[in-house]
Order: C-alpha cells, then structure tokens, then sequence
C-alpha cells in the first residue's frame, strides 16, 4: 500500500477506547485523533476508496453519528 504518514512531531492528540463506526460497532477500537488535518494525495485517497471487505464489496461509509461518552475517558497526550 502506498505510504500513508502523520505529522513528524506527533506530540498532541487525543485517545480512547472506543467501536467500529460499523455494525456491529463492537467495542474493540484505541482511537487517535489528531488536532488539524492531514493532507493525502488524490492517489492515496484513491487506494482507501479501493479496499475491499472480506466479501469482496467496497467497504462504504465508516461514519455515524457522534456517540455518547458511556463512561469512556478521553485523554489528551501532549508535550
């Protein structure tokens, strides 16, 4: 797969224990956000629309709406 990279100085961002954005959305994701953005190529962008799920179909939408806390702690990892 064509590199995908973040910022070399990855000393800002946030964490938790989180779900899949997808049924069955199971509890088993450690997500890491990044403040800003990160640039990809139109290459790049191209290669993530192209997997393929274990059926073969394209994999779709990974986006559902913003989810209550439910308890879970959001850490902030700074420098």
């Amino acid at each position: 797969m064509v590199g995908f990279s973040v910022p070399a100085k990855l000393n800002d961002y946030y964490r938790y224990d989180g779900s899949f954005t997808r049924p069955n959305c199971a509890e088993a994701v450690n997500w890491i956000i990044l403040p800003g953005t990160v640039q990809f190529t139109q290459k790049q962008l191209d290669l993530l629309r192209a997997i393929r799920g274990q059926n073969g179909k394209p994999l779709g939408s990974n986006v559902r709406p913003t989810q209550p806390l439910n308890g879970r702690i959001v850490y902030r990892l700074c420098q």
